[in-house]
């Protein structure tokens, strides 16, 4: 009875296990298709249609999200073919997890200076009319990018040198952290929330108060322009699709033996892909300069 219980259980887990690899397969599919599509599209209206301090910043989101659509294919691919050879599953592992890693922080700064640099050009009009020039903001993207690389390069190392390769067996139904992964996670995991959800969620946070309290004293409404509904959008969408993969560890922290349910796992990363390909519709649906230029008539 035991035995076929046990065997009743694992033709179960294959049919789920089958049903989640169709899903994930399409799910990565259609990100991939929209994100380099719609990004592509967003750098070429911003970088020669759009000359302004905000495009400047959009397209470097635009950029960061067209570099995690790269990982895709190779997520994919893992997926279709589950590759018996385990230096392409290690390559795969560690390369779409440094991806979306690096993904993760250059968005997220970037999301930060865009809500400071609204918050100033609503708080300081006058200064921000002369000093608030594109130049000025491609500086500040690059320190942004130099920053976002610099922070990077350890926990990816970590990363690295602390994963084992049953970690990233997609064929699995669970898998089983080792040692110095468990103590990987418990050094950095603190540390990555902070800088990657606690900090710029506070700093925008303010940011948007304070513009609307500004607004407010103007007798304007707080959802008028039609930048403040843009960034919301953004924002909003982007904490939506990455706070369970930024949770998720919290999830396991404790558990005895580091045991994660990888499908759990899976929708996680599968929704914070999808962050990648979402801005380009959230600006179609909210800018109308963006609107206007996502013709035929403004490509080349």
């Amino acid at each position: 009875m035991g035995e076929m219980n046990s065997s009743l259980e694992i033709l179960d887990y294959e049919s789920l296990y089958s049903s989640f690899r169709i899903l994930c397969v399409v799910s990565y599919s259609v990100t991939f298709i929209l994100g380099i599509i719609g990004n592509l599209l967003v750098i070429w209206i911003t970088g020669f249609k759009l000359k302004s301090v905000s495009a400047t910043w959009f397209l470097n989101l635009a950029v960061t999200d067209l570099i995690c659509n790269i990982a895709l294919p190779l997520r994919i691919a893992q997926w279709i073919m589950l590759f018996d050879a385990w230096y392409i599953f290690y390559f795969i592992c560690i390369f779409s997890t440094s991806l979306i890693f690096f993904n993760m922080l250059t968005s997220v700064y970037f999301l930060t200076i865009i809500s400071i640099d609204r918050c100033v050009s609503v708080m300081c009009p006058i200064w921000s009319k002369i000093h608030r020039t594109p130049r000025l903001a491609k500086i500040i993207s690059g320190i942004i990018w130099m920053l976002c690389l610099i922070i990077s390069v350890p926990y990816i190392t970590f990363y690295h040198f602390s994963i084992d390769i049953s970690d990233c067996n997609s064929k699995e139904e669970f898998f089983y952290y080792t040692p110095y992964f468990q103590q990987f996670y418990q050094v950095v995991l603190i540390p990555k929330l902070v800088l990657l959800f606690v900090l710029p969620f506070l700093i925008i946070s303010i940011c948007s108060a304070l513009v609307a309290l500004k607004l407010k004293t103007l007798r304007r409404p707080v959802g008028s322009g039609k930048p403040f509904k843009v960034i919301t959008a953004v924002v909003f969408c982007f904490f939506i699709c990455w706070c369970p993969y930024g949770i998720w560890p919290l999830i396991i922290l404790d558990q005895k033996y580091w045991k994660a349910d990888l499908t759990i796992y899976e929708i996680c990363v599968c929704l914070a892909y999808f962050n990648s390909c979402i801005n380009p519709i959230l600006y179609i649906c909210f800018s109308r300069d963006f609107k206007d230029r996502f013709t035929l008539r403004s490509l080349p």
